[in-house]
């Protein structure tokens, strides 16, 4: 469980009080990967490398993933449109996008796993409408990392007004609400001080501005909408709003489905630290 890649033994650049700040780093990696971060989906791998014991494994998997991922779309679209040549272009239209691909470009990342199991999630609730598969992908989902909870707590608001499935949508939010709540106040706190590091989740820094801990940074966003921007360059959020839909055509927001982007796009914007803009 070690993890030797988020060490800082070069330091790290965050925002305090809306300045800049530099924290020389500890050479020492940290001894568990849930000291830095929540992946429990790296479990699932695991028994992959009695078949390749290698670090391509990942690099392999991760493409395989994201490849997979265009096959719940397709069924979508497939329900949706009756043109048979849509459904292809759609997809031909996601495994070129540019923000999709550059996830592949370096590295691994678990995170890759999320358009796979959210089109899953997606395509059980509202074309087969079962709702035990859709719920284990929603938890595998969740399983990617911690902050991915964020992002299905409005997913379940989403199957709540669109699809009228209001049952399925509140469990939806509440459960991924809880699960958030548990990650970043529990279980990560509890790795980092095996580590000997406060217990603080890590990140939480990069939102310094809006409040010191989770509970804080709700607060300020549900009673200070609109202060939260102030300090931020309105050249920054149009050109990271324009780098997604551009390509797009603004396609997305014909519909109500448009309104799916904004929560990611609020996390990166709404953080003052410069790695968030640069990714």
């Amino acid at each position: 469980m070690a993890d030797p890649f988020h060490k800082y033994g070069f330091g790290r650049l965050y925002s305090e009080n809306g300045e800049l700040v530099f924290e020389h780093g500890t050479a020492k990696s940290w001894d568990s990967l849930f000291s830095i971060h929540f992946f429990p989906i790296l479990f699932l791998i695991v028994p992959f490398y009695l078949i390749l014991g290698s670090p391509l494994l990942l690099l392999y998997l991760q493409v395989l993933v994201v490849g997979l991922s265009a096959i719940p779309l397709y069924l979508i679209a497939k329900n949706v449109f009756k043109e048979k040549y849509v459904p292809v272009f759609i997809v031909a239209i996601y495994l070129f996008f540019r923000h999709l691909l550059s996830g592949m470009m370096y590295d691994f990342h678990p995170e890759m796993f999320l358009p796979l199991f959210l089109f899953s999630s997606y395509y059980f609730i509202a074309v087969k409408k079962k709702a035990f598969t859709y719920f284990l992908f929603i938890s595998l989902a969740l399983f990617v990392k911690e902050d991915i909870s964020i992002y299905i707590f409005f997913f379940g608001i989403f199957i709540f007004f669109k699809l009228k499935e209001k049952k399925y949508g509140l469990i939806t939010s509440i459960l991924s609400l809880l699960y958030l709540l548990l990650t970043i106040e529990v279980i990560l706190p509890h790795f980092r001080a095996l580590d000997g590091v406060g217990g603080q989740y890590e990140f939480f820094n990069r939102w310094s501005n809006l409040g010191g801990n989770f509970l804080e940074i709700l607060w300020n966003l549900l009673i200070h909408p609109f202060s939260v921007f102030e300090g931020i360059p309105v050249g920054i959020i149009l050109e990271k709003f324009s780098n997604i839909v551009s390509p797009l055509l603004l396609l997305p927001f014909v519909s109500a489905y448009g309104l799916l982007i904004f929560p990611p796009l609020l996390v990166a914007i709404l953080s003052k630290a410069p790695q968030m803009y640069s990714f």
